[in-house]
Protein backbone atom coordinates (compact mmCIF):
# COMPACT_ATOMS: atom_id res chain seq x y z
CA UNK A 1 0.00 0.00 0.00
CA UNK A 2 1.12 3.09 -1.02
CA UNK A 3 0.39 6.25 1.26
CA UNK A 4 0.93 10.19 1.36
CA UNK A 5 1.91 10.68 4.51
CA UNK A 6 2.29 14.73 5.51
CA UNK A 7 2.48 16.74 8.64
CA UNK A 8 -1.66 16.51 8.10
CA UNK A 9 -1.73 12.63 8.14
CA UNK A 10 -0.09 12.92 11.55
CA UNK A 11 -2.24 15.66 12.83
CA UNK A 12 -5.13 13.59 11.87
CA UNK A 13 -3.37 10.46 13.18
CA UNK A 14 -3.24 12.57 16.38
CA UNK A 15 -7.10 13.52 16.36
CA UNK A 16 -7.96 10.24 15.87
CA UNK A 17 -6.31 7.81 18.03
CA UNK A 18 -5.19 10.39 20.96
CA UNK A 19 -1.34 10.41 20.60
CA UNK A 20 -0.04 13.86 20.59
CA UNK A 21 3.06 12.53 18.01
CA UNK A 22 5.45 15.46 16.39
CA UNK A 23 6.18 15.56 13.02
CA UNK A 24 9.69 14.81 14.26
CA UNK A 25 8.81 11.84 16.19
CA UNK A 26 6.78 10.66 13.39
CA UNK A 27 9.14 10.68 10.60
CA UNK A 28 11.85 8.78 13.48
CA UNK A 29 9.60 6.33 13.80
CA UNK A 30 8.93 5.95 10.22
CA UNK A 31 12.80 5.59 9.51
CA UNK A 32 13.01 2.65 11.92
CA UNK A 33 10.61 0.74 10.38
CA UNK A 34 11.85 1.03 7.31
CA UNK A 35 15.32 0.04 8.26
CA UNK A 36 13.94 -2.69 9.05
CA UNK A 37 12.21 -3.57 5.88
CA UNK A 38 14.90 -3.00 4.52
CA UNK A 39 16.66 -5.36 6.24
CA UNK A 40 14.21 -8.21 5.39
CA UNK A 41 16.26 -10.58 3.30
CA UNK A 42 12.82 -11.79 1.23
CA UNK A 43 12.61 -7.84 0.10
CA UNK A 44 16.45 -7.59 -0.12
CA UNK A 45 16.10 -10.60 -2.79
CA UNK A 46 12.90 -8.89 -4.34
CA UNK A 47 15.18 -5.94 -4.92
CA UNK A 48 17.87 -7.71 -7.03
CA UNK A 49 15.35 -9.18 -9.09
CA UNK A 50 14.01 -6.09 -10.04
CA UNK A 51 17.11 -4.34 -10.61
CA UNK A 52 18.42 -7.43 -12.90
CA UNK A 53 15.55 -7.55 -14.99
CA UNK A 54 15.47 -3.58 -15.14
CA UNK A 55 19.11 -4.08 -16.56
CA UNK A 56 18.29 -6.69 -18.57
CA UNK A 57 15.26 -4.59 -20.34
CA UNK A 58 17.75 -1.50 -20.68
CA UNK A 59 19.84 -3.77 -22.57
CA UNK A 60 17.28 -4.94 -24.67
CA UNK A 61 16.35 -1.63 -25.92
CA UNK A 62 20.01 -0.52 -26.75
Amino acid sequence: MMANIDRGFVDLLNRRTGLNLTWEEFKAIYQERKTERDADPAIQSRQARHRVEMEDLDAFFR
